[in-house]
C-alpha cells in the first residue's frame, strides 16, 4: 500500500494574482523589520563613533573601524531601501524563513478581503509554496546520503523535530535554500522507511 499524506491545503489555490499580494506584503513586512534592526544598528554606532572620537585620536584603528561599520550600515538601509518588492531574490535572502514578525492576519487580508484565507492558510503556502529560499524538486545523491545519516538513529516514536531537519540538512550540504520539513517527512517514509513506517510527528511536551 502506497504512502499519502495528508494535504497540507484544504482550500483551492491561490491565483497568480493572489500569491503576488501575498509575497508583496510578506517581503514588505519582512524588510520593514529588518530596516527598523538596521536604523537601531546605526544609531547606537553612531554614538560609539563619537565617544571613540573623543577618546582616541582619529587615525586610532578603533575609531576607523567604528566608521567603517557605521558606513557599510547606511549602505544597507539605503540598499533595503530601494528593494524591489516584486524581485523573487534581494540582498537579504537569508531573512525570509524568519517570519515570526510577520503579521498573517494582515497578509491574508490583503490575499483575499473576502476572508477565505486565514492567516495559518497563508502562513502555510508562504513557508511550503512562496519562500524565495525555499528549496524543491528531486534530492540530489548528496542530499540522500546526509538525511539517512541524519534519521539513521531516530526514534520516531519519541518523535523527531521536523522543522529542525530542513536546517541541519542544510548546514551540511552547505546551501541556503531549505526543504520543508514536511517535504522531507514524505520522502523518508516513501523512501527511506519503507519496511517500518512510522507515523509520528514532534513530540508535544
Amino acid at each position: 500500500m502506497g504512502f499519502k499524506p495528508l494535504m497540507l491545503f484544504e482550500k483551492k489555490k491561490m491565483s497568480p494574482g493572489q500569491e503576488l499580494k501575498c509575497f508583496q506584503e510578506v517581503k514588505k513586512q519582512l524588510l520593514g523589520s529588518k530596516i527598523q534592526d538596521l536604523i537601531s544598528k546605526r544609531d547606537k554606532l553612531e554614538e560609539e563613533t563619537e565617544e571613540q572620537k573623543v577618546k582616541q585620536k582619529d587615525a586610532d584603528h578603533l575609531y576607523l573601524r567604528k566608521v567603517a561599520e557605521l558606513n557599510e550600515t547606511r549602505a544597507q538601509i539605503w540598499a533595503f531601501g530601494r528593494t524591489n518588492l516584486n524581485s523573487k531574490h534581494s540582498c537579504f535572502d537569508e531573512d525570509f524563513h524568519k517570519v515570526d514578525s510577520v503579521d498573517w492576519v494582515r497578509v491574508a487580508l490583503k490575499v483575499s478581503p473576502s476572508k477565505y484565507y486565514s492567516a495559518l492558510d497563508v502562513k502555510l503556502h508562504w513557508l511550503h509554496e512562496l519562500s524565495p529560499n525555499l528549496k524543491t524538486g528531486a534530492k540530489s545523491v548528496k542530499e540522500k546520503r546526509i538525511l539517512k545519516q541524519l534519521l539513521k538513529n531516530a526514534n520516531l516514536k519519541e518523535g523527531v523535530d521536523w522543522d529542525k531537519v530542513p536546517e541541519q540538512l542544510a548546514i551540511k550540504t552547505n546551501v541556503t535554500e531549505r526543504r520543508t520539513g514536511y517535504d522531507l517527512f514524505c520522502y523518508y517514509q516513501r523512501r527511506l522507511n519503507v519496511n517500518h513506517r512510522d507515523f509520528f510527528w514532534t513530540k508535544v511536551i
